[in-house]
């Protein structure tokens, strides 16, 4: 089978990215597979071991995507990554990996921030919604407190313009797949559990001595994107209001904020809590896991969920690290004995119990974290992942060889119309793409 792989890839910084990596050095072992890249240069092992087609670069190779099999678009809620492909998608159906259910970020950042054109984006939502929720959205937009920003969003998830278009859907939840089955929108959807990551060799060698870490506190470690969703500005809160928790804890924060007006640092020195906690900005995954299998707890909470499946908590998992999440979406679907999970109707209560034993019950912590390991590496493998995404590919597309070469011949002759003088990046496709027609 071939394939067109639309994703971004390393190192562009993004869970996707390096989602796509595992997968498609699994995948390459049964299909051929080629990356569609929107301007973007991956890491060279990557340019090494694929091929990697720069659409964004030479638009007018786009028509060769007739000559596939399945064109497969890993779509996300970041318009920086996905705009791109989106619009590709508009054109050349295919199979969308749905990372996240609510696409109302993407449409706000695709019209907004890519466009500069905010009534593109009113336009989209009155053309998803009509009028009265174009009505509300203008209105939160003048009022400085977007839509996409309160929990009104889960009410508007904005992924009609996705869901049209695709072929079939694969999701990583039964949340989302209820959800899917819901509408009249998705012929077909397949469910396939997020693979789980690789853990570097060399991470697992580091000590807290190496890495600055106190050795006589309970270390809880959080990885990812700072946004108020993360829920660790509730964290704090928690630390910072209850006794045992300010003495014995200590927060190590992994990742960026992608919200400037979310500023942790600030709360957690108005909490005077300088001295328990120590940020560290977006770090290589290397150092990152290095960093968790150092920690006593990880913090994995969402709330509300996007409907997207946390990549992050699949690496804390197979680590064997207890984890605390919010209970809802995905996350409600993992064993009861494999993460400790917060009620957001409760959550500041259940938070300072759910950490102060945490805190205190060392047997507590391998039991959870052993139970999760277990879980993951069996229900999570990369190669069911691959052969369900295979199978899946199969299903809801029709392979007739006779037409799939006089297809060819169509788009080859397009394209070379198209290109005239930069035909020459088309001439090395030519070989491969005939090659694997005649056999």
């Amino acid at each position: 089978m071939k394939i067109a792989w639309f994703s971004p890839l390393p190192p562009l910084k993004s869970g996707i990215s390096e989602y796509s990596e595992l997968i498609l050095y699994h995948l390459k072992n049964y299909a051929d597979v080629d990356l569609w890249v929107d301007g973007f240069s991956p890491h060279p092992h990557i340019c090494r071991d694929f091929r990697v087609i720069n659409y964004a670069q030479e638009r007018k190779v786009i028509p060769l995507l007739k000559t596939y099999h399945a064109i497969v678009y890993n779509m996300g809620n970041n318009a920086e990554f996905h705009s791109g492909m989106f619009e590709v998608l508009q054109e050349y159906p295919g199979i969308v990996i749905l990372h996240d259910y609510i696409l109302h970020h993407f449409f706000a950042g695709y019209w907004i921030n890519k466009k500069g054109n905010p009534e593109g984006y009113l336009q989209e939502v009155r053309r998803q919604y009509g009028t009265t929720v174009e009505g509300l959205a203008r209105k939160s937009l003048l009022q400085g407190k977007p839509l996409w920003e309160t929990e009104e969003v889960q009410r508007y998830p904005l992924n009609k313009t996705i869901l049209e278009k695709a072929m079939g859907i694969i999701v990583h939840s039964e949340f989302v797949k209820a959800l899917l089955e819901g509408t009249s929108m998705v012929r077909k959807i397949q469910k396939l559990n997020h693979p789980y990551f690789p853990i570097p060799a060399s991470s697992l060698g580091r000590s807290r001595e190496d890495l600055r870490l106190p050795k006589d506190k309970i270390v809880f470690a959080s990885l990812g994107f700072l946004a108020p969703v993360k829920r660790l500005d509730k964290v704090l809160q928690v630390v910072a209001s209850d006794d045992f928790l300010r003495k014995n804890a200590f927060l190590v924060v992994i990742g960026e904020s992608v919200y400037p007006d979310y500023q942790l640092d600030k709360i957690a020195k108005n909490l005077c809590l300088t001295e328990q906690v120590r940020f560290l900005g977006y770090l290589p995954i290397e150092e990152a896991y290095a960093y968790l299998n150092c920690a006593d707890v990880c913090l994995n909470l969402r709330y509300p969920t996007m409907g997207e499946t946390s990549g992050s908590l699949i690496r804390i998992m197979s680590l064997g690290k207890p984890a605390v999440v919010s209970k809802g979406g995905w996350y409600a679907e993992l064993p009861d004995d494999c993460v400790v999970k917060i009620n957001p109707g409760n959550e500041a209560e259940e938070l300072a119990f759910w950490l102060r034993l945490l805190a205190s019950d060392a047997g507590f912590r391998r039991q959870i974290g052993e139970a999760a390991r277990k879980y993951v590496l069996k229900e999570h493998s990369p190669e069911a992942f691959v052969k369900g995404l295979l199978n899946f590919a199969r299903s809801v597309t029709t392979i007739d060889p006779e037409k799939m070469y006089m297809r060819l011949l169509d788009v080859v002759t397009d394209v070379m119309v198209e290109l005239g003088r930069g035909a020459e990046l088309l001439f090395p496709l030519l070989p491969d793409h005939l090659i694997w027609m005649r056999t």
